[in-house]
């Protein structure tokens, strides 16, 4: 338990730095990546695990996480900012985004999907063509990002989506399959793989 509390407010200490930094430098979209990830995992890997007694706090981050990731989007594609700016959705210009933006467009999904999921069905379908628009730029962009997180991403996506919103066994298995092929020892694909494509089928 003492690891666990250590730990936890060694990433409150890091949003709290991260947060004082984009404050400072606001266009630096290296430290809002970080920001973002940081809370993240706040979110997840500790909020989430404490239930109901944290639930708001969870999905605060998750928001906050959102944004942090949304800054640093914005900040590394001045073109992207323009358009955007104008009105522009972003998941219909996520093309003006080029490699170094993945790990903002990876971030902000993850902690927009976490939050979406958290809120339940309605909301899920609601940001899903946007997350997986995102997603798949990250695809296009580099596959292999943080163990191959795009495809991890779309093995559980077609395993959790029912038929008539995109579910596809058979796609979420070869996603699964090459993730795993890419990075064999991170194991929360494994997980998710367990928990919905082996369940599914």
């Amino acid at each position: 338990r003492g690891l666990l509390e250590d730990a936890e407010r060694e990433y409150r200490a890091a949003i709290r730095g991260y947060g004082e930094a984009s404050q400072i430098d606001p266009n630096e979209h290296v430290g809002l990546v970080k920001l973002a990830r940081a809370q993240y995992l706040l979110a997840d890997g500790f909020l989430a695990l404490q239930g109901a007694a944290k639930r708001e706090e969870m999905l605060r981050t998750y928001e906050a996480g959102t944004s942090s990731a949304e800054r640093a989007m914005l900040a590394v594609s001045p073109e992207f900012r323009r358009l955007v700016t104008a009105g522009a959705r972003a998941e219909e210009v996520m093309d003006r985004l080029g490699r170094e933006a993945v790990p903002a467009i990876y971030w902000r999904a993850t902690n927009l999907g976490k939050w979406a999921n958290a809120q339940g069905f309605a909301t899920i379908l609601e940001h899903k063509e946007e997350i997986k628009a995102m997603m798949n730029r990250c695809l296009a962009l580099d596959e292999n990002y943080f163990f191959a997180a795009p495809h991890r991403y779309f093995g559980a996506f077609y395993a959790r989506a029912p038929d008539f919103a995109g579910g596809d066994v058979e796609k979420s298995a070869y996603h699964f399959r090459i993730s795993l092929e890419r990075a064999p020892n991170y194991f929360a694909t494994r997980v998710l793989r367990a928990e919905f494509l082996a369940t599914k089928r």
